[in-house]
C-alpha cells in the first residue's frame, strides 16, 4: 500500500455506514492498493482520503494500534471520516484495503492524529554554557504545525527565578510545562468543580541548579553564592515549580506560587532535594529534568495516576536521580517485582488504580519546608545486600552510592506537597543496571509510551511502553535498539532531552538535544526524527537535519505543549 500523507483543514461532513471487516489473519492477503491522504477537521475529528489503485477495490478499514476497528468506508466511496476520538495525545490510524471478495491487505500506519487542542508551544532554556540566567530561564515559542516554532519575546526569557523569594536561584534547565486538569482538585484527592469556560492551568517545572554549594564561590550573574556544578557537589539540583494561569476570556496570564495562586511574578516553589546522607551516599541527591504524568477518563475527567495511603493522586513528577532510593520495605528492595510482573514490590492494581500498600512505609516530602519525613525509617539498600529466601535482608554490606541514574515519581495533587519518591524505571533491560535519565511520556489509544536518554553501550534514545502509570511496569521495545540511530545502530548521535509529538503532517516527531553538536547558540544542535507509526521499529524511524522543521536559536532540552487557539492569542499578546 503506497502512502502519501498531507494535512489540510478542509472538513467533510458526510454521513457513513458501517460493515464488519475481517478479523482473520490478514499478514500475507492480498488486495487492492490506495493512495491515502489525511484531513484534520476541528481538534477530534479526522477524515482520511484515499484514492483506490485498483478496479478491484471495494472499501477501507480503519483501525488503532491495538487492533481495534474504529469503522469502515461504504463499498467504493474514497473517504473515512472518524470523530470523538479520546482526550490523549493522539490516535494512531492504520487502514487495510478490501476488494470485492473480501481479501483485506496487511494493515499499515498511515497517521498520528492530535486529539486535542489545534496550536502548539515549546518551553526551553538556551545555554551559553556559562550558567548565565539570561540564558538559562523559561523561553517559549510557537507553532501552527509541530514542526515550525516562533520564539516569543524576541528569544528573550519570559520567566526568571526571583532568588530574593527563596525560590533556590536564577538559572534553571531542562524546562518543561504541561496542562492541569480542567477541574479542581483538592490535596487529599478530591475532584471539585471544572474550571470556568476561559480558564485553564498549567505546571512549570525546572531543574534549579544555583542555591547549592559552599559560601567561598561568588559569581554575579548566578543570583547567589555557592558552587555551580550541575552535575555533582555536596548538594545538587532539586526541582521548582510555578503554576501559570491563563484567562482567555481576561486575556492575562499570571504565573504564580502554587501556595499562593493571587502572587504573581518571577517566583517558583522549590522542591526539596533529597538528602541522602544518612543512606550511605554523604551528600544530597540532584533532580533531573522533571516532567509530569497525567491520566484522563473517556470523558475527559481526571483518573488517578496513583494511589498511596488511601489518597487519590492526580499528578506524577518523574525525576531523574543518581543512586536507589528508597532503599528495602519490609524486608524486600524496592525494587523487587511483583510476581505478575506488572510492576515494583509494595503496588497492585486496585479498581484500575495503580495503588501503594498503605501498611507499607514510604517517606514523603513538602514543597514548602523543604523536609523529609519517615527518611530514617529507610535504609541503604545495594546489590551486594543478602537477603534469605522469603526476601528478609539477613546482611546488610552497606556500601556506598552507586553513582547509576534512574527514573523516580513523587505523586501531588496540590503542587505544595508531594509523597515518595518511589522508584519508577530503571534501565534493567540488559541484566545489569545502566544510567538512564530524560524520561519522557505520551499516551496514545490507551497505551503509554516512554522515550529516554539510554547509556547502555552508548548515548541515544530508546522507546518503551506500558498499558499503565504502574512503577516498574515500562517494557523497553525494538529489542532495545536506539530509536535516534535508525537502521544504522552503530552511529552513535548523542542525543538527550526526548519529546514527542504529533504534528500536522500526520508524523510522530521526536525531537531531542543533540549536545554532541557544535554551538548552542545556533539550531544546529536540535535533532528530530519521525515515523507514521508509534510503534515503529528503530530502522523505520526517519532522521531528520533541520530540513522540514526549525526551532528558536539556541533551543535546549525542550518540551512541546499544545493550547487552543485561544489560549495561544493570550500567551502572544502578553507584554513579556
Amino acid at each position: 500500500m503506497k502512502k502519501i500523507l498531507a494535512a489540510g483543514a478542509i472538513a467533510l461532513a458526510l454521513g457513513i455506514t458501517f460493515a464488519a471487516c475481517s478479523d482473520d489473519d490478514y499478514s500475507d492477503k492480498e488486495a487492492p492498493s490506495v493512495t491515502v491522504s489525511l484531513v484534520r477537521n476541528g481538534n477530534k475529528s479526522v477524515t482520511i482520503e484515499f484514492e483506490p489503485e485498483d478496479s478491484d477495490f471495494d472499501h477501507v478499514c480503519v483501525y488503532d494500534c491495538n487492533g481495534k476497528l474504529l469503522g469502515q468506508s461504504n463499498a467504493g466511496e474514497n473517504f473515512w471520516e472518524g470523530s470523538d476520538f479520546k482526550n490523549e495525545e493522539g490516535v494512531q490510524l492504520y487502514i487495510s484495503s478490501v476488494d470485492k471478495d473480501g481479501n483485506e491487505s496487511a494493515r499499515e500506519g498511515v497517521a498520528a492524529f492530535p486529539t486535542e487542542h489545534n496550536k502548539y508551544m515549546v518551553a526551553y532554556f538556551k545555554s551559553d554554557s556559562n550558567g548565565n540566567s539570561s540564558y538559562e530561564s523559561l523561553f517559549l515559542g510557537y507553532s501552527e504545525d509541530g514542526l515550525n516554532y516562533t520564539a516569543l519575546n524576541n528569544n528573550k526569557y519570559v520567566y526568571k527565578v526571583n532568588t530574593a523569594d527563596t525560590s533556590g536561584g536564577t538559572c534553571v534547565r531542562d524546562c518543561y510545562v504541561a496542562r492541569l486538569h480542567d477541574y479542581e482538585i483538592s490535596d487529599n484527592g478530591v475532584v471539585g468543580n471544572k474550571r470556568a469556560e476561559g480558564k485553564s492551568q498549567f505546571a512549570y517545572l525546572a531543574t534549579d541548579w544555583t542555591n547549592y554549594g559552599n559560601s567561598s564561590y561568588t559569581k554575579e550573574e548566578y543570583g547567589t553564592i555557592g558552587s555551580t556544578s550541575y552535575w555533582g557537589g555536596s548538594q545538587s539540583p532539586s526541582i521548582i515549580v510555578s503554576l501559570i494561569n491563563v484567562d482567555t476570556k481576561a486575556e492575562s496570564i499570571a504565573i504564580v506560587k502554587p501556595h499562593s495562586p493571587t502572587t504573581t511574578g518571577s517566583i517558583c516553589q522549590r522542591l526539596v532535594t533529597l538528602n541522602l546522607g544518612t543512606m550511605g551516599r554523604g551528600s544530597q541527591m540532584h533532580a533531573w529534568a522533571p516532567e509530569m504524568v497525567i491520566d484522563y477518563n473517556d470523558d475527559g475527567t481526571p483518573k488517578p495516576v496513583a494511589n498511596v495511603g488511601g489518597v487519590n493522586y492526580y499528578y506524577g513528577i518523574i525525576w531523574s536521580g543518581a543512586g536507589n532510593i528508597p532503599t528495602y520495605i519490609k524486608g524486600k528492595p524496592i525494587d523487587a517485582k511483583n510476581e505478575d510482573g506488572t510492576g515494583y514490590y509494595g503496588w497492585s492494581f486496585v479498581d484500575g488504580i495503580p495503588t501503594f500498600d498503605p501498611n507499607v512505609e514510604v517517606s514523603s516530602c513538602s514543597w514548602s519546608t523543604g523536609t523529609i519525613k519517615n527518611i530514617d525509617k529507610f535504609k541503604y539498600h545495594t546489590e551486594n545486600d543478602v537477603y534469605d529466601e522469603s526476601g528478609k535482608l539477613v546482611e546488610d554490606k552497606n556500601t556506598t552510592y552507586d553513582g547509576t541514574n534512574r527514573t523516580y515519581i513523587s505523586y501531588t495533587n496540590d503542587f505544595i506537597t508531594v509523597t515518595g519518591p518511589f522508584l519508577w524505571f530503571q534501565n534493567d533491560y540488559t541484566g545489569s543496571i545502566v544510567t538512564e535519565i530524560d524520561a519522557s511520556v505520551i499516551k496514545v489509544d490507551g497505551k503509554f509510551y516512554m522515550f529516554f536518554k539510554n547509556e547502555a553501550g552508548g548515548v541515544d534514545i530508546t522507546q518503551t511502553v506500558s498499558s499503565s502509570l504502574m512503577p516498574g511496569s515500562f517494557k523497553v521495545m525494538n529489542g532495545g535498539r536506539y530509536v535516534t540511530r535508525g537502521e544504522d545502530q552503530s552511529t552513535q548521535t548523542g542525543v538527550e532531552g526526548p519529546w514527542i509529538i504529533n504534528g500536522t503532517d500526520g508524523n510522530w516527531w521526536l525531537y531531542g538535544d543533540n549536545y554532541s553538536k557544535g554551538s548552542v547558540t545556533g539550531t544546529e544542535n536540535f535533532l528530530g526524527t519521525a515515523t507514521t507509526v508509534i510503534d515503529a521499529s528503530a530502522k523505520n524511524w526517519v532522521k531528520h537535519d533541520n530540513d522540514v522543521y526549525s526551532f528558536p536559536a539556541g533551543v535546549r532540552h525542550a518540551i512541546a505543549f499544545r493550547v487552543t487557539e485561544e489560549e495561544l492569542n493570550v500567551f502572544k499578546n502578553k507584554k513579556w
